[in-house]
C-alpha cells in the first residue's frame, strides 16, 4: 500500500543519513525502534475495528519523534 511505501522511504532516508554522517550506535537503535513502530502501525491499520485501530495507531505515532530524538541526542552529544 501507499503508506507502507512512504514508511519504507522514510526509514530508508534515516538509514542513508545515518550512514552518510557515520552515526553512533544509539542512533541505529533509535532507527530500529522507529522501524518497529512503523511495522506495528501497518499491522494496526489493517484492523477491522476502526475506532480501536485509530487509537492504537496514533498512540504508537506519538513515540516516533521522541525515540528518534533520543537516539540522535545520545549518538551526537553523549557518544
Amino acid at each position: 500500500t501507499l503508506s507502507a511505501i512512504c514508511y519504507a522511504l522514510a526509514l530508508g532516508a534515516l538509514v542513508l543519513v545515518g550512514v552518510h554522517v557515520d552515526m553512533a550506535v544509539p542512533y541505529w537503535i533509535g532507527v530500529a525502534l522507529v522501524g518497529w513502530i512503523f511495522a506495528y502501525q501497518q499491522g494496526v491499520a489493517r484492523s477491522k475495528q476502526v475506532a480501536v485501530a485509530t487509537k492504537k495507531f496514533f498512540r504508537a505515532n506519538m513515540y516516533v519523534s521522541p525515540v528518534l530524538l533520543s537516539g540522535t541526542f545520545f549518538a551526537v552529544v553523549v557518544m
